[in-house]
């Protein structure tokens, strides 16, 4: 429904027991579609609903009694939306508009979607549109001049937080078998194997790739230690990926044997073990504005770059390149590629989308990120503005890292 459908998909989660629906529910959600869970206090079985919105995909959680109404209300501003975009424009200067929207979110959250494609940027506001029942783009930005909670809200529908344990199956196969276990066959005793997860939203592929590095090393008995670094610019999704907390419907993705190694079970949930969650270090960091970790092994970066313009995609490239050590490994997401920079990387698989770096930098090519003051963001379309200074230093990064070795995971 989700792939066929899209941003018509709606899904909504009922009284039930176990995690059924989560799955698909998160399929909706990427794809643009609304996620409806029920209340789970007036739940006759609440398992389902909330496993759902342990997820993090759920729009809206409502009583039984007002689903009915809500889901009439979005319907009938789809429609509304729909005519519209095909007749005429929603404005007379939508471009103007976007641009009102994307500094408003700049300014009054920690959030710039500057350098983010426009349309995908105005597929999500028009959902936002619907949910609002406000059927052109004026009126809508009249609401988040005025309400903060809707700012906030359309900032987390832009950021797309939706990923699963070892998404994609074959690239992480392809992954276990030849890449990983080259990197760690190679790797000096006296030099940690540093790994950057950017852009990991709530967690699961930092956790998929720690597991399948700690299999291997523990597989031919080297030791070597492990450093995983993740960073999203979503806080949120952060605090979440740092408690390490799931559904049970994880298990449809997670093996018997790697939910037994590396994962408890509480009540309806699966918690990672202290021995998965001690090797990574989770931190809020824009890979667009702030400054990048080095001397990495191997860098993830899945399903981020499909969102942004071309520029911001070959400047993230070339970032990546010079942060990964020579021979280093990139891995991008399924419908990603290193683009234009294709000199500067050879294909591991280009089927599974992962490179290998070679070369080197050029003096002057990277336009590094360099934090609060400087540099300038481009706004759309196509001004440029300095930064707000806003919050990253090596003193915060510092403190994310001891506290997030030191400090247990927050129980619930």
């Amino acid at each position: 429904m989700a792939e066929e459908l899209g941003r018509r998909a709606i899904c909504v989660i009922l009284s039930g027991t176990g995690g059924d629906g989560s799955l698909g529910l998160k399929a909706v959600k990427e794809k643009g579609g609304l996620v409806i869970a029920q209340d789970p206090n007036e739940a006759e079985y609440d398992g389902m609903p909330r496993s759902a919105i342990m997820t993090g995909a759920v729009d809206l959680v409502l009583p039984v009694a007002k689903i009915p109404e809500t889901l009439a209300k979005y319907g009938r501003q789809l429609v509304l939306n729909g005519q519209r975009r095909k007749g005429s424009a929603p404005d007379d200067h939508p471009p103007d508009r976007l641009a009102e929207i994307i500094d408003l979110l700049r300014t009054k959250t920690s959030h710039d979607f500057a350098l983010y494609k426009p349309g995908t940027l105005l597929r999500r506001i028009e959902r936002r549109m619907a949910l609002a029942a406000v059927d052109d783009i004026s009126g809508y930005l009249d609401i988040v001049r005025q309400d903060s909670g809707e700012l906030d809200r359309l900032a987390k529908d832009l950021l797309i937080n939706v990923t699963s344990f070892f998404r994609d199956l074959k690239a992480f196969e392809l992954l276990a078998n030849e890449v990983i276990p080259d990197l760690v066959r190679r790797q000096p005793s006296d030099r940690p194997l540093r790994i950057w997860v950017a852009g990991c939203s709530t967690g699961e592929e930092t956790y998929s790739l720690a597991m399948l590095f700690l299999e291997e090393i523990a597989a031919v008995r080297r030791n070597i230690q492990l450093q995983v670094f993740a960073s999203d610019v979503d806080e949120d999704a952060v605090a979440h990926a740092r408690e390490g907390l799931y559904p049970e419907s994880i298990a449809a993705d997670v093996s018997p044997v790697r939910l037994a190694r590396f994962f408890t079970q509480e009540e309806h949930t699966y918690r990672v073990v202290p021995e998965l969650r001690g090797v990574v270090v989770f931190t809020a960091q824009d890979v667009l504005a702030d400054p990048p970790f080095s001397r990495l092994d191997l860098i993830s970066c899945r399903n981020l770059l499909i969102y942004l313009r071309a520029e911001a995609q070959e400047k993230v490239i070339l970032l990546f390149h010079f942060a990964l050590r020579e021979g280093g490994v990139l891995f991008l997401g399924g419908s990603e590629t290193v683009g234009s920079v294709d000199d500067r990387f050879e294909p591991i698989s280009k089927k599974q989308r992962i490179y290998r770096q070679i070369g080197h930098t050029r003096p002057g090519e990277v336009d590094f990120p360099i934090g609060p003051g400087g540099g300038v963001r481009t706004l759309w379309p196509g001004q440029t503005r300095p930064v707000a200074a806003q919050g990253f230093s090596a003193l915060a990064t510092s403190r994310n890292s001891c506290c997030s070795r030191a400090t247990p995971p927050l129980r619930s």
